[in-house]
């Protein structure tokens, strides 16, 4: 389609403006049915979506849940390499390969409850501590999604945008100092797409039907 200056929003003096940035990750089980939360052709809808993933996210504590949400994060690098141009054949044929895609975020909030965490942490273990551990000893068990600025759930899918793209996860123990006399863990996670990855809006959480997931805001 295409759109006629005319047709564009007037928005005055000043520049519309989308609230994007990634404010958690979310990691999805490689197990489970994903027909109950990749909508294809508008089903499933935005409400049986959210209460698909409620229902896994809170399937318990002590390794029954499959899905998992991070706490928020802060971005420190985002990476899209570019395409690569393939020839085929010797008489023009060619193809074009996604460049890898990576995103790296930085974890500084600690909890006290179990809930967030892959399995129950014993007395006095960290709920960060086992969560990110959980991931750093599984790094090919997952699929990943995340949770933007504006409230909205999102995958990182293939180009296609219609299965999530194939990624790897690693995670490091980084400390920080906030002052002379504070210092704190800093879980770095590190997802890398090496066929490419497009990072898709699915759903918006703010939404007041959907409130299942309103702990991911």
């Amino acid at each position: 389609m295409v759109v006629s200056p005319t047709s564009l929003p007037q928005i005055g003096c000043k520049p519309l403006l989308r609230d994007f940035g990634f404010k958690r990750l979310v990691f999805f089980a490689c197990d489970i049915d994903y027909s109950t939360i990749i909508p294809v052709g508008g089903t499933p809808t935005g409400a049986n979506i959210i209460t698909a993933i409620e229902t896994l996210w809170a399937a318990g504590v002590g390794g029954s849940a499959t899905v998992f949400v991070s706490p928020h994060g802060l971005v420190t690098d985002n990476t899209e390499g570019d395409p690569t141009e393939v020839k085929l054949s010797d008489c023009g044929l060619y193809t074009t390969l996604s460049g890898d895609y990576s995103i790296t975020m930085q974890f500084k909030y600690g909890w006290d409850s179990a809930a967030a965490a892959p399995t129950a942490p014993l007395l006095k273990d960290y709920g960060e501590e086992v969560f990110f551990k959980h991931l750093k000893n599984n790094p090919a068990s997952w699929n990943y999604g995340f949770v933007n600025c504006a409230g909205e759930l999102g995958y990182f899918m293939t180009k296609d945008e219609d299965e999530f793209a194939s990624g790897s996860v690693s995670v490091k123990l980084l400390s920080e100092d906030l002052n002379d006399c504070k210092k704190i863990p800093v879980y770095e996670v590190k997802l890398t797409f090496k066929c490419g990855a497009v990072p898709k809006r699915i759903v918006d959480l703010t939404n007041p039907t959907y409130d299942e997931l309103i702990a991911w805001l």
